[in-house]
């Protein structure tokens, strides 16, 4: 355009020099001028149109890009739309999801709720058939020992009875004695010649008046002792209530813990389970979320892939729309070059025709319209460039968006990689939970045992109680009763002796008769297993024989026979069959070798009639076993027939073995109460004593008693204790009063016991503490001797100092021993048959295997109640042991609610002990006794009902052991010089 203005200047400069030649040339200038305005009109025709359609292209290129522009924002916003339906559908559901979820945790909580309540309905009711059967087995031992007692009472109602019968017809001869005695006073009143007989009888009516006083006060004084010792008896269980108490409260604190414990577990394991539910929850909405987000990446990933496709094509209009500028701007240059020709032309053309005005002015004219034109084509330009320019701005806002979309695409797969770390975290601490869950199931039941243990405990203890409280009612009626009979107390003191000398008696036969029961149960069982082993043996021999005297085997078992022999057929045999056995190594070649089996197999083979024989022989095993189960059954009969009387009898005896340890525990605490009374007596008199109780079968609780009736007594100088089951506990006690100024005694004999070293070095430490003694040797053998300067050294220091032995301690003969009952846990090994390794070709066990096989169980079963039985004794025999060690010194003073045994008097000085109820040096009066029960008799009658002619005979039973059961207090029992003694 610019190239243009200068010829268009130049005409308009040239008018004023070709003025003179206007006239000249005017034709030949229009002419020319119709010459040149038909090209030109005919090109601006062709540039106007290409112009034109040029812009109708671009026109129509930009209502289809806004088209599509349209049509992408609205498929946008249709996506919005759908993504906003979807979401609000997605909460929609997510709501409804979670009410179904908390619907469901609700009937699953009543569910579990519910079968906890019937779990505990079920517990509650096998609780409650335990009880009724505890109770009922209760009811039935209390009506068994009602009976008992009831026959007792009858039997005491008799005595009573006679006793009353005999106290009248003594008050009857005592009237008729006063009747007499007066009438003899009257006829010596009458008669004066019989004064000095009168006064005589006077005197000795004295003297029997001043022994009847002397009597009555010793009788008090005996009544005071004993109401003493009833006090020491009450005070003894009002301390053991108030431990009782003291246990219970700390039994209730214990439980409130529990209850507390438990009420936290169970706060514990509702949180832990609200946290599951919600875990649960948080899980499923996360792995929803999780499952929307990947859904919402496919859509968007497909949105990406649709926009990446639009970018393309985009791309692609793009590139077309910029070459059609170029092309545009190609025409423009072509077009700007035509018109630059054509104003070189035009300025030719007015140059020539200087003088043409009129082809000036439309010439001018044109240059308007083309300058038009040409602002029209700059304004077209310039809008082509702003709609390039907008275009790229577009393009650039799409590649940015792409790029979001690509920043939210890995986002997004970097959230998903982090839910799916989270949901692997989370699945593990879920079943790490569900493993905590079932710990903390399993403490809860733990839990919940100990609970039921100790509610179990604290019920016990509360019946306990409630007996405690009974018996202290029953003590209190006691009590009462005592003091209203205190007179008849004294009157029946003085038959203690004989009483005690009876049920001493009496305990020696009942042990006797028991061992007697014991021993003949064990001739019984082993005549039984004779029986039984017998009959089998029999039969195992008789089958081993045939007709022609060839031993055989008898029967056979599949899986012994298919695992220990087999079937050989070799040329070396003669190509007959023979039976080899698999291994060389478990008696089987002996075994066939022995029953001659193959020698049988080689002889019927080579006969004619082979199956015929090998029938026949099948046929005599067949009766073989036949009479083997026959007589199997019949000995399993006998066996279960005479098992019931077995039980019987074991039962009988247990219940005697049971009888006769109440017995012996009575008679220890009997015994532990005569300790307390000599402590009472020895307060009363203040004379030297001597204690004297060898072989009494003293342990360390009866020790524990003398350390405490020794403490605070100077009078007793002399302890014997020899023989004994002493222990170095015991010497502990026996030190805890040698320490002491106090101790009066001077002679400890505590020879055959079970002292150990320790225990004499305790001894020697006690001796060594008391300021009486200087010096304390203990010998070689075991004899302590402790010397000390005498009393009057030790008032007067200016006088001569004479040693003397204040203590001697005999400790030699002391065995420490190690009870060990290794053998009695021994098990017994089961009787077994040699017909195990003689089966061979038969299916299934045989009447006779299954018989044995019935046998030999109950043979194991025998022996396993045996062995019960041991162990049942075994800790009975601890429990005692321990409660002879025991350490207190209040243990053994409860006494049975039926025992009203009076104490005999104390009248020497010395006082002895034998191996089972103290005896005194003194005149003894005694009493007599109850009747012996029947039981035992009756037992040993329906012992020797069965066991008939069989049993040992009175020779044998002198000779025989003494059974286990027998204890060692009953041997000393035995050996008790008041057991042996006659009336």
């Amino acid at each position: 355009m610019d190239t243009s203005e200068p010829p268009s200047s130049s005409p308009m400069r040239t008018p004023p020099s070709s003025s003179h030649t206007s006239t000249t040339i005017a034709p030949q200038s229009s002419s020319l001028a119709s010459l040149a305005k038909a090209p030109t009109l005919n090109a601006k025709s062709n540039k106007e149109s290409r112009a034109q359609e040029a812009l109708a292209m671009k026109d129509e290129q930009m209502r289809i890009l806004s088209e599509q522009n349209t049509q992408l924002l609205a498929t946008l916003n249709n996506m919005d739309d759908e993504l906003q339906a979807l979401r609000m559908e997605k909460l929609k559901a997510d709501d409804e999801n979670r009410s179904l979820r908390d619907a469901n945790f609700e009937l699953q909580s009543r569910a579990r709720a519910a079968d906890a309540h019937l779990k505990k309905a079920e517990s509650s009711m096998e609780e409650r058939e335990m009880q009724i059967k505890v109770l009922t087995d209760h009811n039935g031992e209390l009506l068994r020992l009602l009976e008992i007692e009831e026959g007792q009472s009858a039997t005491l109602a008799k005595e009573n009875s006679t006793m009353k019968l005999e106290a009248e017809t003594l008050a009857s001869k005592f009237a008729s004695l006063m009747t007499t005695a007066k009438t003899h006073e009257e006829m010596a009143g009458r008669a004066m010649r019989d004064g000095q007989l009168r006064a005589e009888e006077v005197r000795l009516l004295r003297i029997d008046t001043e022994q009847l006083r002397t009597s009555n006060n010793e009788l008090k004084m005996k009544a005071q002792v004993e109401l003493e010792s009833l006090h020491e008896q009450l005070r003894v269980r009002k301390e053991k209530q108030y431990q009782l108490l003291e246990k219970i409260q700390s039994l209730e604190e214990a439980k409130r813990q529990s209850d507390d414990t438990l009420h936290g577990m169970e706060e514990k394991i509702r949180h832990l389970v609200e946290q599951g539910q919600e875990r649960d929850t948080q899980l499923q909405l996360e792995s929803k979320a999780k499952r929307s987000q990947i859904d919402a990446n496919k859509h968007l990933q497909a949105d990406n892939d649709q926009l990446a496709s639009d970018k393309s094509t985009l791309q692609a209009r793009l590139d077309k729309a910029e070459q059609e500028r170029t092309r545009m701007e190609a025409e423009n240059r072509d077009s700007a070059d035509q018109l630059r020709e054509m104003a070189e032309k035009v300025f030719q053309l007015l140059e020539r025709l200087k003088l043409a005005e009129l082809g000036k002015t439309k010439s001018l004219e044109a240059l308007k319209q083309k300058e038009v034109e040409m602002l029209s084509l700059k304004k077209k330009n310039a809008r082509l460039l702003k709609d390039v320019t907008q275009e790229g701005k577009s393009r650039v806002k799409i590649e940015m968006d792409k790029d979001v979309l690509l920043e939210q695409l890995h986002a997004l797969k970097k959230h998903n990689s982090q839910l799916s770390i989270r949901c692997r975290d989370e699945v593990k601490a879920k079943l790490k939970e569900a493993e905590e869950r079932a710990q903390l199931a399993e403490k809860l039941k733990t839990m919940s045992s100990r609970v039921s243990f100790l509610l179990n405990k604290m019920q016990a203890d509360e019946e306990a109680k409630l007996c405690t409280k009974e018996e202290m009612k029953k003590m209190h009626a006691q009590i009462l009763s005592m003091q209203d009979k205190n007179a008849e107390l004294t009157q029946k003191l003085n038959t203690t002796g004989e009483s005690n000398r009876v049920v001493t008696e009496a305990l020696r036969a009942k042990q006797d008769e028991l061992d007697t029961i014991t021993i003949k149960f064990d001739a019984l069982q082993t005549k039984v297993v004779n029986q039984i082993t017998e009959p089998i043996e029999i039969d195992m021999n008789n089958n081993h024989h045939d007709n022609s005297g060839n031993v055989y085997p008898d029967g056979d078992k599949d899986v012994d026979a298919n695992g220990r022999f087999f079937v050989e057929c070799r040329a070396s045999h003669g190509g007959l069959l023979v039976i080899k056995p698999k291994r060389s190594n478990n008696g089987c070649p002996e075994y066939l070798e022995k029953l001659g089996i193959n020698p049988f197999l080689k002889w019927a083979q080579k006969q004619q009639d082979t199956k015929r024989r090998l029938v026949d022989k099948i046929a005599g095993l067949c009766h073989m076993l036949m009479m083997g189960e026959e007589a199997t059954l019949s000995v399993q009969q006998t066996l279960e027939s005479k098992q019931e009387h077995l039980d019987h009898v074991g039962k009988k005896c247990q219940w005697l073995q049971e009888k006769l340890a109440g017995e012996e525990d009575a008679k220890r605490k009997t015994l532990i109460r005569y300790v307390h009374e000599v402590k009472s007596q020895a307060r009363a008199d203040d004379a030297k004593l001597s204690l004297k109780l060898p072989e009494s079968g003293i342990g360390d609780e009866e020790v524990h008693a003398i350390a405490a009736l020794l403490r605070n007594n100077s009078s007793i100088h002399e302890l014997q204790l020899h023989g004994n089951a002493v222990t170095s506990e015991g010497a502990r006690a026996i030190a805890a009063i040698l320490g002491s100024a106090t101790c009066g005694l001077t002679f400890i004999d505590l020879r055959k016991n079970q002292i150990g070293d320790d225990g004499i070095r305790v001894l020697t430490e006690a001796l060594e503490r008391n300021p009486r003694i200087r010096h304390v040797y203990v010998h070689a053998g075991g004899k302590i001797e402790a010397l000390g300067a005498n009393k009057a050294a030790s008032s007067n220091p200016d006088a001569i100092v004479q040693v003397e032995t204040v203590c001697v301690i005999d400790v030699r003969e002391n065995h420490v021993t190690v009870t060990s009952h290794d053998e009695d846990g021994m098990p017994v090994a089961p009787l077994t048959t040699g017909g195990e390794a003689t089966e061979l070709f038969s299916k299934r066990p045989s009447a006779l295997a299954l018989a044995n096989a019935s046998v030999q169980e109950k043979k194991r079963e025998w022996q396993r109640q045996q062995q019960l039985k041991k162990q049942k004794q075994l800790e009975k025999e601890k429990l005692k042991h321990k409660e002879l060690q025991w350490n207190g010194r209040a243990g053994g003073l409860e006494l049975a609610a039926k025992t009203k045994k009076t104490l005999p008097p104390l009248e020497e000085k010395s006082l002895e002990r034998a191996n089972s109820v103290p005896s005194i040096k003194a005149h003894e009066e005694r009493e007599p006794s109850e009747p012996i029960p029947t039981d035992v008799k009756e037992a040993q009658v329906a012992l020797d009902a069965t066991l008939g002619d069989d049993g040992p005979s009175s020779a044998e039973k002198k000779s025989m052991k003494k059974h286990q059961s027998a204890t060692a207090f009953s041997r000393r029992l035995k050996e008790s010089p008041l057991a042996s003694s006659k009336p």
